[in-house]
């Protein structure tokens, strides 16, 4: 049309001079949507401008009595002669309060009615409409509230259904994804999950007399493939809260191999392999990084070990979901239900999904009466996982196993898969693991003490350290192993100059233990200073556990017995391994994310 004269177009389209100026003021109509209506307002029937009644109101008498026919626009009307009229009902029914005036929660639509009644007293005649009709404009003002759904519709359902079903409105919105997973092992989503079963741990004491106490419920950490909806590392976390150790460690259990357990599995028939993890089940996959791992936002995934630590090993970025934005992550969030499913709510014990769930009758007496313990709650899981990658055919792979479709992609060139494999020489166990900490070099040459760094009551020096006097003083970061504490590094952040590895004294040289243990260690030193000998302090613990095994099993505590637990995993006293060791053997973990020299010494642990 640009050019054309409206002579012209109405030649050629026999299209009228005023008829065709109409159509382009329709079309030059600003829409709800704030964008001009432009070629929908050509649409027969439609109205780009809202209707506005400009003929009086009169009164409509059939058979002597008033109805409400004829006052089509009369409620719009009204509220153009009263425009603060109009604000104070939607106001009300919103339930909106910006003026500071008090409103009624949840408002009816008859107490709003009676109110607009009473502010127009005086203000209308007796024949001017809402007061000449039968019902007095109640119908039309509730279809002008009702119609603020489609104009308001936030804060409408908040306010007539509640935060909970506004919260809900985030969901399906109809955005496609900006970033989608088109290949194995490219976005990965890290989750915890509660373990829906009650499970007892033992302890023997020190008669030989075998003990179960019930603990209280622990967290599974999942890490799963978004792509091909496997699940590539798990961790089972005797914790009441997931923390930073959670969250490095199931991410860990995707690099590492798995060792073999030493005693047979409780399930060997459904894990026939011992093997569930897809690195495990193939090994292409092993030690692959990834593009992008979504998280929560819980304490555990935004500590700043987690985040450093998984952006240096794997080469990651890290997304931070919304808090209670579960359908960011739907995959992860849907599989931990499957697996609860058919696993752990499979048993006469179980949780159920809630308090009001009828599988709940009593599973903490369905446990001890069926003595499940924690290792069989592991074993349970671990088959599951089993199950979901290498049995179940699911729709979205044309009904191909997970592991088969894997080991299509590493086969099959066609298929365009790019292998993103750690390098060999990367140690991602030591580098994952670690916690950096920035300290001051620690002595002094007038009394004759050599430099060394201290970390959590620990002294920590090597040759390269105690020779140089002039460190003293000067800040070095300190690289310390999460899970074996005795293992550091140290770097000095004004030079760069590497340091080495550093060693603890010789009171601590003979203790593996995590930082998480050695500060509960250092608590109970603290508590008696006389007995700070690690010796000392793991007799206090034993002494703590017997006291909870004398108790009555109503006053015994579910969390100090799981405290107790993740003890009993994380210190030993193992004489014969030397900080300086780096093996295959201590870099190797079994399928729940524990080193394998973890589980070697827990027999003879007495914690």
């Amino acid at each position: 049309m640009a050019g054309y004269s409206f002579r012209d177009i109405a030649t050629q389209t026999l299209i009228s001079d005023d008829n065709l100026r109409r159509i382009i003021k329709r079309c030059l109509v600003v829409a709800p949507d704030r964008r001009i209506f432009g070629f929908r307002a050509l649409h027969p029937g439609l109205h780009v401008v809202a209707y506005t009644r400009t003929k009086p109101v009169v009164s409509n008498f059939v058979l002597g009595t008033s109805c409400s026919s004829g006052f089509a626009g009369a409620l719009g009307q009204l509220f153009l002669r009263f425009p603060w009229l109009r604000k104070r009902v939607e106001k009300q029914f919103l339930g909106q309060n910006d003026d500071g005036e008090y409103v009624e929660a949840r408002k009816s639509i008859a107490n709003i009615h009676r109110e607009l009644l009473e502010e127009l007293k005086g203000k209308l005649k007796t024949g001017e409409w809402p007061l000449n009709t039968e019902n007095r404009g109640y119908s039309a003002l509730q279809k002008h509230l009702h119609a603020l759904l489609k104009t308001n519709p936030t804060a409408y359902i908040r306010e007539r259904s509640g935060e909970e079903a506004a919260w809900h409105l985030r969901i399906g919105k109809g955005h496609p994804r900006l970033i989608q997973a088109w290949m194995p092992f490219s976005i990965l989503e890290l989750d915890y999950v509660r373990q829906d079963a009650p499970g007892y741990i033992e302890f023997e004491d020190r008669y030989g007399h075998l003990h179960k106490l019930l603990v209280a419920r622990w967290y599974v950490g999942l890490l799963a493939d978004e792509c091909s909806g496997g699940i590539s590392g798990y961790h089972v976390a005797y914790e009441a809260e997931p923390s930073s150790d959670t969250a490095l460690q199931t991410v860990l259990s995707s690099l590492m191999p798995a060792a073999q357990d030493d005693d047979a599995p409780l399930m060997r028939d459904v894990v026939p392999e011992q093997a569930s993890l897809l690195p495990n089940l193939i090994p292409l996959y092993a030690r692959q990084g990834c593009c992008l791992l979504k998280v929560d936002n819980g304490w555990a995934n935004v500590a700043n070990d987690f985040v450093n630590n998984v952006i240096d090993v794997l080469g990651c970025a890290v997304e931070f979901g919304v808090p209670r934005a579960w359908w960011l992550r739907p995959f992860i969030e849907r599989l931990n239900g499957k697996l609860a499913e058919r696993g752990l709510h499979r048993l006469r014990c179980t949780y159920g999904s809630g308090p009001d769930d009828p599988r709940r009758r009593e599973p903490e007496k369905e446990a001890a009466r069926y003595t499940l313990r924690d290792r069989d709650l592991t074993a349970i899981l671990d088959a599951v996982i089993a199950e979901h990658n290498t049995v179940f055919t699911p729709e979205k792979l044309f009904r191909s196993t997970i592991r088969d479709t894997l080991e299509d992609y590493a086969i099959r060139p066609e298929l365009d898969w790019v292998p993103q494999p750690l390098p060999n020489a990367s140690e991602p166990e030591l580098r994952l693991l670690m916690h950096k900490v920035v300290a001051s070099v620690r002595g002094s040459v007038k009394k004759g003490v050599r430099p060394y760094v201290q970390f959590d009551r620990c002294r920590y020096t090597n040759e390269r350290l105690s020779s140089d006097f002039t460190l003293i003083g000067q800040k070095v970061e300190l690289q310390v192993q999460r899970m074996d504490i005795r293992k550091a590094w140290a770097v000095v952040l004004s030079t760069g100059r590497d340091l080495g590895q550093l060693n603890p004294d010789a009171r601590w040289a003979d203790w593996k233990y995590s930082i998480l243990a050695r500060r509960v260690m250092n608590r109970e030193a603290l508590a008696s200073p006389a007995d700070r000998d690690p010796q000392s302090v793991h007799e206090t613990l034993k002494a703590r556990r017997q006291a909870l095994i004398d108790q009555k099993p109503k006053k015994r505590s579910k969390r100090e017995a799981l405290e107790i637990a993740k003890l009993q995993r994380q210190i030993a006293y193992d004489p014969t391994e030397k900080p300086t060791t780096s093996s295959a053997e201590h870099r190797s973990r079994d399928l729940r994310g524990v080193f394998a020299a973890f589980r070697n010494t827990r027999r003879d642990d007495d914690v």
